[in-house]
């Protein structure tokens, strides 16, 4: 079955995401009749506090503009978004609907709503099996093989991801990649000015040294155990420790803890900047000789492909999903073992003392990435057959 012009097609989520919008406002442009349909109300000040980021988060105009949606009304009673997201799903005669998950209450309302109104479900999430002890594993390919019967088509995001579904049973027919991405316009250094990266680059790297980059929330998930035992072993290497610059950018239930084992142990190269909007961030990227991504585990990590999208080469673990179709080791960055810190300060090591590696895979890395961007995203849902 392919998706013609007169299908009219939905897309569920809980709330507007940065990284998904984009994809809301290129396939807009090509079908009128697309419409999202999230899970709260939102308004330019709308807020939602972040437990992990321990910071109020405001939508804005931004994720707002440029498509059609719907959302729950926070004046209505429950009963009643229902019955209003039902007669929206069905006046708007919506054939397709793309869901991004089934655990929450508001996705197993669309997805019952759906099979009420016959209205075919392709699924589109991040979930892989790599993280489950295997008696937990087992249990979840059970459940799923069964849960999954219950989608039309469903769209991987990666490797892992397909893995998961073949594993649940899922026809391989059925499963479609579209990688994840995220706004390569909006990354993709065009916008930068020279006038805000210069200042910001000399305050920083005054000693012209490496500088590695870490962007996103201070829990233990994102592995910041290995930047503080990372930290001692460079200190304990002199040449490493003066000619390296490690930015934290970011905020979570761990600062303080990483914050005071970096004065405890006088440790001067490791800068917390704190949380950085996008359109800070990408200067930050530029900067930066290499993104770092420890995570112990990550369903993707698309920090990754926002360094990548500025030319920045990236060293993240191997529990992080884009390990497996971004990153080639030696190619366009480097992989290792998560948790393994001496693998990951050998890699740094090198980094530092041998610039034609660096060099060498910096040019490979705007290749790599230009096979994951929205357009081939926005083609693939909209042409699935």
């Amino acid at each position: 079955m392919t998706i013609y012009k007169e299908e009219k097609i939905a897309f569920a989520s809980s709330h507007p995401i940065q990284y998904q919008v984009p994809i809301f406002k290129r396939i807009s442009k090509k079908k009128n009749s697309f419409y999202a349909i999230f899970g709260c109300e939102i308004n330019s000040s709308t807020k939602m506090f972040d437990k992990e980021f321990k910071k109020n988060i405001t939508w804005g105009k931004d994720l707002q503009k440029g498509f059609n949606f719907i959302s729950f009304n926070k004046n209505y009673t429950y009963l009643k978004n229902i019955y209003e997201i039902f007669n929206f799903l069905k006046n708007k005669k919506i054939t397709i609907i793309i869901v991004s998950g089934w655990d929450s209450n508001f996705y197993k309302l669309i997805i019952i709503i759906a099979k009420i109104l016959k209205i075919k479900i392709i699924l589109r999430c991040e979930n892989n099996l790599y993280n489950e002890k295997n008696l937990k594993k087992y249990l979840k390919i059970f459940v799923y093989s069964i849960l999954f019967k219950l989608f039309y088509k469903f769209i991987a995001i990666g490797k892992k991801n397909i893995e998961m579904y073949l594993r649940c049973r899922v026809d391989r027919r059925k499963i479609f990649l579209a990688p994840y991405c995220v706004d390569d316009q909006f990354f993709s250094g065009k916008k930068i000015l020279k006038s805000k990266l210069l200042p910001i680059k000399n305050e920083i790297n005054k000693k012209k040294a490496k500088i590695f980059l870490f962007v996103g929330k201070i829990i233990n998930r994102k592995g910041y155990k290995d930047l503080m035992k990372i930290s001692l072993m460079i200190k304990n290497n002199t040449k490493l420790y003066n000619n390296s610059i490690f930015l934290i950018i970011g905020t979570g239930d761990k600062l303080n803890e990483i914050k005071n084992f970096m004065k405890d142990n006088e440790i001067i190269n490791f800068k917390f900047l704190g949380f950085k909007s996008q359109k800070d961030l990408v200067y930050y990227y530029k900067i930066a000789d290499y993104l770092l991504l420890p995570s112990l585990y990550e369903t993707w990590g698309l920090v990754v492909n926002e360094a990548m999208s500025v030319g920045t080469p990236c060293v993240v673990s191997n529990n992080c999903g884009c390990a497996n179709d971004l990153v080639i080791s030696g190619m366009n960055g480097f992989t290792y073992d998560a948790g393994n810190c001496k693998e990951l300060f050998k890699i740094i090591k090198n980094i530092i003392l041998k610039n034609s590696l660096h060099n060498k895979i910096k040019k490979n890395v705007k290749i790599s990435i230009s096979n994951f961007n929205i357009k081939k995203t926005v083609d693939l849902i909209l042409n699935i057959k």
